[in-house]
């Protein structure tokens, strides 16, 4: 699971995410780059595009809950999402061909 940097938790966060976007302000976005700048996929964002490129990208994410045993995708979907898990834990599997 992700450290939570100083002053943020994972609560906040969500509710942030479950919020749409037209209603998050600049300090919800701080919170956001905040929470998300040590993932190593959106810190090269940050790196090579900007602060500004990584603050219209967290601007953009959702939260989906997920129940226990849901199948997210299959092998082989095309796909349209980037999940980021900021609570909980899922499995992989991908089959042998």
């Amino acid at each position: 699971m992700m450290k939570e940097p100083l002053g943020t938790n994972t609560f906040d966060v969500l509710a942030i995410l479950k919020r749409p976007h037209d209603e998050r302000n600049e300090e919800d976005i701080e919170i956001l780059v905040n929470y998300f700048k040590d993932i190593s996929f959106l810190s090269m964002i940050k790196k090579e595009n900007g602060l500004n490129a990584l603050e219209n990208l967290v601007g953009c994410l959702n939260a989906e809950e997920m129940e226990q045993g849901n199948l997210v995708f299959r092998h082989g979907d095309i796909g349209s999402k980037f999940y980021i898990i900021v609570e909980g834990k899922c499995s992989i599997m991908v089959p042998f061909l």
